[in-house]
């Protein structure tokens, strides 16, 4: 009982902070005046960055990438050179935003160098206008309207590691910064052995199966031992990865896979998306985007007894779910769904899954930097290992 009420001061003294101060202090880039940096990374965050500097009035010198094959090259107009050509160039004080997805090991390895490293979420913090909202950053004063719902979530996590983990993420999300707890290895990812033993007739269904990568690592963990998998990809390419992979198993692993085109969400419709062949596809209404199927996991899988289902849909967890409502109050499978597309994924999707079915405990898991890859798994009690 000790334990938990220091949890709750813990998170009382953070809510009172959001509600008497909406914006938290952050850091000022207005020292740097005329403010030209270097974006390290010129990757799908890269760009994003690049595109919301040019919109707020600011051209970065260049890209630095580790990648040789870009150097030399431009991307968006902006040239790619190599780390020490551009501090060759532009000298070690020129400011360096790190634009690599969970990036904190180049940072630390930035900083070692002696280098002025910024963060993207410092930088968004000061160019909110154009670089948010990003995944679970977004403004802090939104959060300021949710204290309610984020103190009725805390009341749902099963043990002290979700509780600790929890807290840790109500700050970060207001604050752009941690300490947050260290988190487990990505390997382990979806399929958390310390909280639930697979069955030997699971029955799989993967939401944004991407190339196979989580079907392999189901399989894996079932050694051929499983009751069936449908895996749901919306982009072409990458469905098309899946396929190959899919088609390069025993036919006795095969022949219980099957591939579903196309998006989940709350209604059977034809909807926009933005296929990168990457992790990064996603709902979209901008340019460059391609019509696809969304389905209802209720109308797909109503017949198929789910017991496991995994979601990583780039922030259309919430409305998966809704469409899954029926399918989760029939057949309890394990939930194991991503937290970090949206802000409010933290504290809404937990209270969303409560208020389908009573017959779930709750955890939380990260495995990555910061807010990354964080995921609620919600066990049937008869499924919680021991």
């Amino acid at each position: 009982m000790a334990r938990l009420t220091n949890f709750q001061d813990r998170l009382d003294q953070a809510l009172r902070t959001i509600a008497e101060s909406p914006m938290p202090p952050h850091a000022d880039l207005s020292q740097w005046s005329k403010f030209r940096p270097v974006l390290f990374g010129a990757g799908a965050l890269g760009r994003v960055v690049l595109d919301g500097l040019r919109r707020s009035g600011v051209e970065p010198i260049c890209y630095a990438d580790n990648n040789p094959r870009r150097w030399g090259t431009s991307i968006d107009g902006l040239a790619v050179d190599s780390l020490a050509a551009a501090i060759d160039r532009h000298g070690r004080d020129v400011p360096i935003v790190v634009t690599i997805y969970t990036g904190a090991v180049v940072e630390a390895r930035l900083r070692k160098l002696g280098l002025r490293v910024i963060t993207f979420p410092e930088l968004a913090q000061n160019f909110p206008d154009h670089l948010l909202p990003w995944g679970a950053l977004d403004l802090p004063s939104r959060m300021t309207h949710c204290c309610a719902q984020i103190r009725e979530a805390f009341s749902l996590w099963a043990d002290d590691e979700s509780r600790d983990e929890y807290i840790a993420q109500v700050k970060f999300r207001y604050s752009f910064a941690g300490p947050v707890p260290p988190h487990l290895p990505a390997e382990t990812i979806y399929f958390p052995d310390d909280l639930v033993e697979l069955l030997a007739d699971e029955v799989f269904v993967d939401c944004g199966a991407f190339d196979g990568e989580s079907v392999g690592a189901f399989l894996k963990r079932t050694a051929g031992w499983f009751g069936g998998v449908a895996a749901i990809e919306a982009d072409p390419q990458n469905a098309e990865k899946l396929r190959q992979f899919i088609e390069r198993l025993p036919a006795a692993v095969s022949s219980r896979i099957r591939v579903i085109d196309g998006a989940v969400g709350a209604r059977n419709e034809t909807i926009r998306f933005h296929a990168t062949g990457t992790r990064a596809s996603n709902l979209s209404d901008d340019k460059d985007t391609i019509e696809v199927t969304c389905h209802r996991l209720d109308d797909i899988l109503f017949e198929a007894a789910p017991s496991y289902i995994k979601m990583d849909i780039e922030g259309a967890e919430v409305d998966a779910l809704a469409g899954a409502r029926e399918i989760i109050r029939r057949h309890n499978p394990v939930l194991a769904i991503c937290l970090y597309h949206r802000q409010s994924d933290l504290w809404e999707i937990p209270l969303q899954v409560l208020a389908m079915t009573d017959q779930y405990q709750f955890f939380l898991r990260r495995y990555s930097d910061d807010c990354w890859e964080q995921l609620l798994y919600a066990i049937p009690v008869h499924r919680v290992r021991k």
